[in-house]
Formats: structure tokens, sequence, C-alpha cells
């Protein structure tokens, strides 16, 4: 007398993939954008160069999701400059 014998069916399942920018990275960079809209007709110098910095860091974030390893010296930049716009404007600010 034969058996029956059954294999469960196999489910593949997908990763989800992660997103790029968080819900609050958007939000910010939405912000950032008015932001740096309104200190462009005001002409707030430091302001924008303080929210360039945060565009230029989250550039430097999505470029490194991308490319992983292979523009390590180009996200290295981006922060690097980011960092030095931030100082700056900190410097125009306080001076």
């Amino acid at each position: 007398m034969g058996a029956y014998r059954s294999k469960a069916p196999i489910v593949v399942q997908k990763k989800k993939a992660k997103p790029l920018l968080r819900n609050g990275e958007k939000a910010g960079l939405v912000l950032g954008a008015v932001l740096l809209v309104f200190s462009f007709i005001e002409g707030d110098v430091p302001l924008a160069f303080f929210l360039l910095s945060f565009f230029l860091y989250e550039i430097s974030v999505v470029a490194e999701k991308i490319a992983e390893k292979r523009l390590h010296q180009a996200v290295a930049f981006l922060r690097g400059l980011s960092v030095a716009l931030c100082i700056g404007s900190l410097c125009m600010i306080f001076t």
C-alpha cells in the first residue's frame, strides 16, 4: 500500500528593500528646502551655509547606501565639506 507523501509548497519570501530615506529624513529635507528659500530671500548667509551643509550630509548618506564601497572617497569628501560648512556657518554667526 503506497503512502501519500506531500511536500509543503516552497514559499520564497522576498526581502523588502530598505528605503533610501526614512520619513523623518524626508520631512527634514522638505523643511530644509523651505528654510533655504527663506534664507535666500532674506539674505541670511549663515543659515544658507548651514542648510547646504545639511543637504550635503544627506547626499553623502544616500550615496553611501547606493554605491556602498565604490564611492567611499566621494562620500568622505562630502562629509568633510559638510562639516566645514557647518563650522563656517557657526563662525559667521558668532563673529
